[in-house]
């Protein structure tokens, strides 16, 4: 299976255990990648996510609480003009001497909040 085939494989995988939304990334160009939205609208709790891959191609004057989003593989997790811009990071391979991290993100009763967790370790075990 090539390497594009496997990201297909990932995506049928998660969705055979939950609903799964994801928008189309820069790198997203195997020919089954373009149904994959590049903009995404949900209504979680009665607050409304925006997701995009790029912030860059996200407009503002689109209605939402918040806009979450990749790219840039650098986490973010603040307001702005009253929304939350939430980027997770990276849990992967470490790319562009960034920090491992994931996100997780609340949505509830008294808004949206998310919260950057640090994968990095300050030891290596290696099982020696």
């Amino acid at each position: 299976m090539g390497n594009k085939d496997a990201d297909k494989a990932i995506l049928e995988r998660l969705e055979a255990i939950a609903p799964v939304h994801c928008v189309r990334g820069n790198i997203d160009t195997a020919a089954w990648s373009a149904s994959l939205p590049l903009h995404q609208d949900l209504i979680v709790n009665e607050w409304h996510l925006h997701l995009v891959h790029r912030l860059e191609d996200f407009d503002p004057a689109t209605p939402c609480d918040a806009v979450l989003h990749g790219h840039s593989h650098k986490p973010r997790n603040e307001y702005q003009s009253g929304r939350l811009l939430f980027n997770p990071g990276a849990a992967g391979k470490r790319r562009f001497k960034l920090p491992i991290t994931l996100g997780k993100l609340w949505v509830g009763q008294h808004g949206v909040r998310g919260e950057i967790l640090s994968l990095e370790r300050n030891t290596v075990d290696r099982g020696k």
